[in-house]
This record gives structure tokens, sequence and C-alpha cells, in this order.
């Protein structure tokens, strides 16, 4: 037994605009009847009972949803609430390996989140920006922050990790059947590299890639890599990028 291994019925996804599963969790280890599964729920009687079985991950990973809406009083939209678990996902080994990360998204989509205290209660080491804004076709929103200086080197280097979760509500239309989705939103994380445009204006180097991007094989063609691996028209979007000592400017 592989330990936090999917099992030969774990569900595995289909398609190329979504991520499906979108997330995982652990519905119990299988053991004998009545042993100790790690999962323990109430019958109709009140009485507790181990249980195990791929059915509890979707209660499991909603319960985290309703408990971070009931911490944030409520008020958070519903695209929030959905980034910040996204956001919180990790790929758990034994899957979060080179040659497995392709497979996996079809086995746990963006992986297992976190618990609500632990997407709300960030490290000493690292902080959160949320935005949220409504935008109409032509659109675009943009933020500009600085590095942290704990983490910029000589010469505007900068090391660390960078992640950021993309999730909107596109405009749908019924008639067009699976492809409802008639606009399609990205994200980029950039850092200034020093030199000018044509025009003058500075100049940006891009400093993360679609979570499911890394390490994978390139398509025939650009289309299709921005369908199967930066999920273009897909309304939920994860990048991230991993640096140490890069770029000029912070």
């Amino acid at each position: 037994v592989i330990a936090k291994a999917p099992a030969r019925y774990s569900r595995r996804g289909v398609g190329q605009r979504t991520v499906k599963p979108d997330l995982c969790h652990f519905g119990g280890s299988h053991s004998e009847s009545g042993r100790p599964t790690g999962l323990l729920v109430t019958d109709s009687a009140g009485e507790y009972r181990f249980v195990n079985g791929t059915s509890y991950a979707a209660p499991l990973i909603s319960k985290t949803l309703a408990k971070l809406d009931s911490e944030l009083g409520g008020k958070a939209p519903r695209e929030v609430l959905l980034a910040l678990l996204y956001h919180s996902a990790r790929l758990h080994e034994p899957l979060d390996h080179k040659d497995l990360r392709t497979a996996a998204k079809q086995l746990v989509g963006f992986g297992l989140p976190a618990t609500s205290a632990e997407i709300l209660n960030n490290s000493a080491s690292s902080f959160t920006f949320v935005f949220f804004d409504r935008l109409i076709a032509g659109e675009s929103f943009s933020h500009d922050f600085e590095w942290p200086q704990s983490l910029v080197g000589r010469g505007g280097a900068c090391t660390g990790i960078v992640k950021a979760t993309l999730v909107f509500a596109p405009p749908v239309l019924h008639r067009y059947g699976a492809e409802a989705a008639r606009m399609n939103i990205d994200l980029f994380v950039r850092q200034h590299n020093g030199k000018r445009t044509t025009k003058g204006e500075p100049s940006f180097s891009t400093r993360v890639e679609a979570v499911h991007a890394r390490g994978a094989p390139k398509g025939k063609s650009r289309e299709a890599t921005m369908l199967s691996q930066s999920l273009k028209w897909s309304p939920v979007k994860v990048y991230e990028g991993i640096h140490d000592s890069v770029g000029v400017s912070s």
C-alpha cells in the first residue's frame, strides 16, 4: 500500500477545457469492518461509526467552503470563497512528482485543499492578496506591488514563491451546449525587466505559469496547449512561479 496514492476506483477526469475532478479529499482509509479508518460519522440513530468511500470527498470539501463562508461573516462573494479554496490546494506525495503531474490533473485536479483555519491564517513567512472586481468585455484589472525587500538581492533579483489563482463567472449562452462560456480571462504576474518598449513604456517578463503546464510536453498547436495546459475557457485557473534570484527589479 502506498500512502495517499489514489485507489484503483478513484475518479478519472475527462475533457480539455476544465479540470475534473476540481479537488480531492480522503474518504477514509480502507480497513476491516469496524476498525478505525480515520473518518468518523454519526448514523441516523446518533451512533458513531468508522466509514470510508470516495463519496465522502465532496461533503468534506463542502464543509471547508461552508466554514470559510461562516468565518467571513457570510459576506464574501462566491468567487472569492472558491478562489481561497483553490488557492490553498496542493498536489501531495506521491502525485507531486515531475513524471506524474500531468496524470495527477485527471485524478486530483488542483489537489488537496487546506482547512479553513489554515486558509485564513497565513504563516509568518507568507501573505495573500485578494482582489474582486466586475469586468466587461475588453476591460482589464491590474495591481502594482513591490516584492518584499527581504527577498530582493543585489541588482533587484527576486527570490520566493508566488502563486496566483483566478476564479471568474463568465456570461453563458446555453444554446451553445458544452461551450456555454463565451468569455475567457487570463492572469499574469510580471516583473519589470529593466527594458523599454518601442513606445517608451516599461517592459515586463511573465514570472508564473499554469500549474498543469509545469514539465508537460507542448501540444501540436498553441491553441491545443492553451486548452489542455493553460486551461483556456476554464473559469478556474491556478498559476505558480518558483524564483531564486530572478530578474533585475522588485
